[in-house]
């Protein structure tokens, strides 16, 4: 049962995701019957099943919808966001990291 919840909640969020859409995985996991502590600290998404599926992931995928966007000229603020959120999911979007790197960095060579 508890797989079958993680790919419900991974299913419906890739799909709001895939399409555009930003979504909320709290939400989804409260629609799914998660515990309220649950839901708090997202435990679907250190799962195993949860990482399992997202690397199945074709990240292509993801650079082929970048790459639409620069010919869209409709709606990119909720793609870009719907991409950001998928490759936060997959791990692949530093959040900040990057910048604490060059500040290391810049201390090394300046301190």
């Amino acid at each position: 049962m508890a797989k079958e919840n993680i790919k419900r909640v991974f299913n419906n969020t890739l799909k709001k995701v895939s399409s555009g859409k930003l979504t909320n995985i709290s939400q989804e996991m409260r629609d799914a019957g998660y515990s309220a502590s649950s839901v708090k600290a997202q435990k679907v998404t250190k799962t195993k099943t949860w990482q399992s599926l997202l690397n199945k992931i074709n990240d292509d995928e993801v650079l082929n919808m970048f790459k639409e966007i620069l010919r869209d000229k409709q709606d990119k603020r909720a793609r870009i966001d719907a991409g950001k959120e998928l490759l936060k999911l997959k791990d692949r979007y530093p959040d900040r990291k990057h910048k604490l790197t060059l500040y290391d960095e810049r201390d090394e060579v300046t301190g």
